[in-house]
């Protein structure tokens, strides 16, 4: 493992000495919160109360609970929309449903609930024109966007946030506008078009300058980084990412520095610089475990496996993706299961165990055939003929491989 300077080290401690104020802080007002409303009995108040829970829960990375507590809105709600003559109470109930349906939406996808997620966004859309809500139908459009994103159903998702960005124009928010030309550039970082996202990330940043939003400024910075480690430019991702890191830690966001650290970690992975590498996975781990953030904790423990196969150190390797497997399958994450499959397989097709390979390659190829992930099986069919060629099945060998063909053809 590579030293961490000691002012590196400081900026962790000083971090993790902010984060637990914080995460003790959150408490305190959820524990609040609680009180007032098991002393409150007017839906009006009640509904208020559990909103604000809500957004606490989301802030201390307690998404089961933000979910849970979302339905709770509901009764209350659906009591003063269907009997309040009051139109103060009635509005406050349909910001508050709305509201809640985006933070459940949310919420299910850091649980990696996607399904969950849609539902929610799209009652989120429907209610928000019968309530006749323009921001609440911009939101609930961005979200579905960022689902569509999360499918990789990149068309679908670059259309609903262009949707989204003509009404913040329109409405001149500044914050939405560079958030949304974030969105969009990872969008088409993922469709390999750097010109475009390189635009779209530098309009944000110079956006957000004026606003001085260093959170999403550092967005932004990491976002550059994406692309230019994509172009092979790893210097100036470094350099990107590096900014992004010490925007995210002045904010004190535990995930957004877990991210960047993960960011950091793969540049070097592509350097080869393989220690440097899983030093900065490790700390990214540890961030996501002190804020029980599931899902980055099973990203974590795949990218540690990816980076043991590259040390070919293939004991822990397997260990590191079973784990990923694990928690994937907890959270119901399928794409993260079949990764997890596929790259399980890899390390059996390493050891020669062409048998179990097969069993794990098989796997994730129905994993992924039910989700319509197009990309990842096309490498499953290719992994499955190396396999297939092994064992000298040749037939076999090729139909996988016409398989990925196909596929590549289609999507190319």
């Amino acid at each position: 493992m590579c030293k961490l300077s000691f002012f590196r080290i400081f900026n962790l401690l000083a971090i993790s000495v902010l984060a637990i104020s914080n995460l003790l802080a959150q408490n305190q007002i959820i524990d609040s919160l609680r009180l007032s409303l098991s002393n409150s009995v007017e839906d009006s108040a009640r509904i208020q109360i559990i909103i604000s829970m809500c957004q606490e829960f989301g802030k201390a990375g307690k998404f089961d609970s933000l979910v849970h507590y979302s339905f709770l809105t509901d009764p209350g709600c659906n009591s003063l929309i269907h009997h309040s003559t009051d139109q103060k109470s009635l509005m406050l109930a349909k910001r508050v449903k709305l509201g809640a349906l985006d933070l459940r939406g949310k919420g299910y996808i850091k649980l990696g609930k996607i399904e969950n997620a849609i539902a929610a966004f799209q009652e989120e859309l429907e209610l928000s024109d019968v309530y006749h809500s323009a921001d609440a139908r911009a939101r609930a459009i961005k979200s579905i966007a960022r689902v569509y994103q999360e499918r990789h159903e990149l068309d679908n998702a670059l259309s609903f946030y262009a949707e989204s960005l003509i009404y913040f124009r329109n409405k001149l928010d500044s914050f939405q506008i560079a958030n949304t030309l974030n969105d969009m550039g990872l969008v088409y970082v993922t469709k390999d078009m750097p010109a475009e996202a390189i635009g779209h990330f530098t309009e944000a940043i110079s956006i957000l300058h004026l606003i001085k939003d260093k959170l999403i400024i550092g967005d932004a910075y990491n976002n550059l980084g994406i692309v230019y480690k994509k172009t092979g430019e790893y210097e100036k991702a470094i350099l990107n990412y590096t900014i992004a890191l010490k925007c995210k830690e002045l904010g004190g966001n535990k995930v957004a520095i877990g991210n960047t650290l993960d960011n950091i970690a793969n540049v070097y992975i592509l350097q080869g610089k393989y220690v440097d590498c899983v030093d900065y996975q490790f700390q990214a781990l540890r961030i996501r475990e002190e804020i029980n953030d599931q899902k980055g904790i099973a990203t974590s423990y795949y990218n540690i496996g990816n980076t043991y196969q590259f040390l070919k150190d293939l004991p822990n390797a397997l260990t590191y993706y079973t784990k990923s497997k694990e928690a994937f399958t907890r959270l119901s994450y399928k794409l993260g299961i079949g990764i997890s499959q596929q790259a399980i397989g890899s390390i059996y097709a390493s050891e020669k165990n062409t048998e179990l390979a097969r069993k794990y390659f098989l796997d994730a190829i129905e994993i992924f055939t039910a989700i319509n992930n197009k990309s990842r099986l096309g490498s499953a069919y290719i992994d499955m003929s190396s396999i297939e060629e092994h064992d000298k099945k040749y037939d076999s060998q090729i139909q996988y491989l016409s398989k990925a063909l196909d596929i590549f053809d289609k999507t190319n």
